[in-house]
């Protein structure tokens, strides 16, 4: 005997085979063809007896998390995510770390989707949801590992994700970089001076002298070709200097 796994489709309800796992197996089956980053899947499994015939009830539906990251109000992440589908989900919690280890930062109630990281690291950032069984898992010789949550994809956040952080414990953010030719200027820990850009020779190419005075925080450069420049910012205390693309 064994166990059919069938995936959604495109269509609403609408189910493929994609696998079939022996009874005598561990119960674990993995679909390479999914991309979690992207979207969340559902999933059905069916028994199958020593003759062939498939059971004609499916299992419940379980359904992957699918968490998507955007800039807010810089330096802020939000992180929204779908609800996760195959038991009753009490908590979600949130998971921030980088290539050295995870820790969670906050559990908030399972009936909420989203989630803002008031303030995140300078360097890049990994972000992923999970979800805790409410009872565990008590697996049998034919059952797989202990799997005590459902986690979500891995979302990373970080200078490509379109923000210049200039590290050094400095509050000043430049978003979006790259940029088809505006960015905002802000600094949520005190005045900027003055702003200037300067192009691969080192040429000084625009300069906004009075930026603390300015009624907006956003400087347009799309009249500059595509290309790297360099922003030098200058606050009450240091420089800063980062790199902006203009697509």
């Amino acid at each position: 005997s064994s166990y059919n796994i069938y995936k959604e489709t495109a269509t609403s309800n609408v189910y493929d085979l994609i696998g079939n796992v022996s009874n005598s197996n561990l119960s674990v089956f993995i679909d390479t063809s999914s991309t979690p980053a992207q979207k969340a899947d559902r999933y059905r499994i069916a028994s199958v007896d020593s003759q062939g015939v498939v059971s004609y009830t499916q299992s419940s539906p379980h359904k992957t998390i699918h968490l998507a990251v955007n800039l807010g109000n810089p330096p802020q992440i939000n992180l929204i995510w779908d609800a996760y589908g195959g038991f009753n989900v009490t908590k979600y919690r949130i998971w921030r770390g980088n290539g050295n280890g995870m820790t969670i930062i906050d559990s908030i109630q399972g009936s909420l989707y989203s989630y803002t990281d008031l303030n995140p690291p300078v360097n890049d950032t990994i972000y992923f949801i999970d979800a805790l069984h409410p009872t565990g898992c008590n697996p049998t010789i034919l059952k797989s590992n202990n799997y005590l949550s459902t986690k979500s994809n891995c979302a990373i956040v970080g200078n490509s994700f379109g923000i210049i952080e200039f590290g050094d414990n400095s509050t000043i953010v430049v978003y979006p970089n790259p940029t088809t030719g505006t960015i905002a200027v802000s600094n949520s820990g005190g005045f900027i001076n003055s702003i200037e850009i300067y192009n691969l020779l080192g040429e000084l190419i625009y300069t906004v002298p009075n930026f603390k005075q300015q009624i907006s925080n956003k400087i347009d450069l799309s009249e500059f070709s595509k290309g790297i420049y360099f922003i030098k910012i200058y606050d009450e205390e240091k420089t800063h200097t980062g790199k902006i693309v203009i697509q």
